[in-house]
């Protein structure tokens, strides 16, 4: 088979509903991923994985944050420690992380995470839903 031919192209559609078929079947160790971060005083907005949080919990204390469905009727003034969380996709390509109540200090912060793109270029860098180049590996 050369890739890019017809051939190719029904077998690499076939591969990708395979790898959705295996990836949705299970939770394998391989989907969950790692990310810290550190809040800042007075900052209640911060990067979201690309992916589907599974927790969010404080480094120090190991105290979980809660997660919001509906943020709108929130006190947006309250200052604390954040003890829950909500994700904002005004933009939906680059969904933001927004912690509850509005820090005052410095405090750290991991979140588990699954991915949802299992494919990666050869490189390693980018991740992908499915098969696209002939060297793109699970």
């Amino acid at each position: 088979m050369v890739w890019g031919e017809e051939d190719a192209q029904t077998a690499i559609t076939e591969l990708n509903k395979a790898v959705r078929y295996l990836i949705n079947l299970a939770d394998f160790p391989f989907k969950e991923q790692e990310q810290d971060f550190k809040t800042r005083s007075g900052n209640i907005t911060y990067a979201a994985p690309d992916g589907q949080i599974e927790t969010i919990y404080n480094i120090d204390t190991l105290k979980e944050l809660t997660f919001i469905k509906d943020a709108a009727n929130l006190d947006k003034t309250k200052k604390g420690s954040p003890t829950h969380y909500y994700l904002d996709y005004f933009n939906p390509e680059q969904p933001t992380l927004k912690v509850y109540p509005i820090p005052e200090k410095q405090e750290r912060f991991k979140i588990i995470f699954n991915v949802l793109k299992p494919v990666l270029s050869a490189d390693g860098i980018d991740t992908k839903f499915g098969f696209e180049k002939a060297d793109d590996v699970i």
